[in-house]
């Protein structure tokens, strides 16, 4: 999958647009920070909070 590649690459950390570019709608990012699997780092950048 794209986004965990990008994730893995960036330690961690992607943005709100990466993960659209990778096929991520924006229900499903707001349901990984809802659920603080992801969370905010900083305005459209977001980090993983769990490891996959």
């Amino acid at each position: 999958m794209f986004v965990k590649e990008v994730v893995r690459r960036q330690a961690g950390v992607i943005g709100r647009a990466q993960a659209r570019a990778g096929g991520m709608s924006e229900d499903q990012v707001d349901r990984l920070l809802a659920h603080r699997q992801w969370r905010v780092v900083h305005g459209g950048v977001v980090a993983r909070a769990v490891a996959w």
